[in-house]
């Protein structure tokens, strides 16, 4: 696949964030010239066009796989009751029909759900500094809430201190930092799903609110930077 002035898409949108310009999917001039500043910047053939090799510069990856910029941190139950039964946060992605790329547990157990080079319905209705439709932008991870939760339950600790062990922390930390370096995402595109899906962006009432303020997220963001 080769991007130059006159491609559109998802695709075209990622570099537009990637060089510093508004992301609206079309490759037009400035995009070209911003890209063979970019080109120049970092030592490819400026010639303002998306090969292979600007994109593996550009985003750790293969032209031909997905390529997060930035990386969503969640949280879920460990645990839930459904129909009568309980089931894991993995059964319960399933049945929603959503997915995320990791799951870490309380232990620090990073759980590979989905492989990172794949889009995960993760992020739902999503909007960070101009990208709309986060899961075709961002990877993702849950922080699994000890026990057998309710929503109720869930909201209610995810704000109480000591809900996330520091081994979670820890591994949160680590992932992140794997991620970082493989796919070139900088801190600042790193967030909460608070964030990017609140309500602001859902409407009053239907924001998500995780992972609540007992993950210490300024903590968080001084040890991957």
């Amino acid at each position: 696949m080769i991007l130059k002035k006159g491609s559109q898409g998802s695709a075209v949108s990622k570099i537009q964030y990637k060089v510093g310009e508004h992301p609206d999917g079309i490759f037009g001039s400035g995009t070209e010239q911003n890209v063979k500043n970019w080109q120049e910047a970092n030592g490819v053939d400026a010639d303002g066009i998306i090969g292979p090799n600007t994109w593996k510069q550009m985003f750790g990856c293969s032209i031909d796989e997905f390529s997060p910029i930035g990386v969503v941190v969640h949280s879920m139950t460990e645990f839930i009751d459904w129909e009568g039964e309980e089931i894991t946060a993995r059964q319960l992605l399933d049945k929603l029909g959503l997915g995320i790329h990791a799951l870490i547990h309380p232990d620090g157990k990073v759980e590979e759900v989905i492989p990172s080079t794949q889009k995960a319905a993760h992020a739902g209705k999503s909007i960070h500094n101009g990208l709309s439709g986060l899961n075709s932008f961002f990877v993702g991870f849950e922080l699994l809430v000890e026990g057998n939760n309710d929503y109720g339950s869930f909201i209610k600790k995810i704000d109480e201190e000591g809900c996330y062990t520091e081994k979670q922390f820890e591994s949160a930390v680590n992932l992140t930092k794997q991620w970082m370096e493989q796919y070139n995402i900088e801190a600042q595109d790193v967030v909460r799903h608070s964030d990017v899906s609140g309500d602001d962006i859902r409407g009053d009432g239907k924001g998500k609110v995780d992972p609540g303020s007992a993950f210490d997220y300024k903590e968080f963001i001084k040890r991957i930077s």
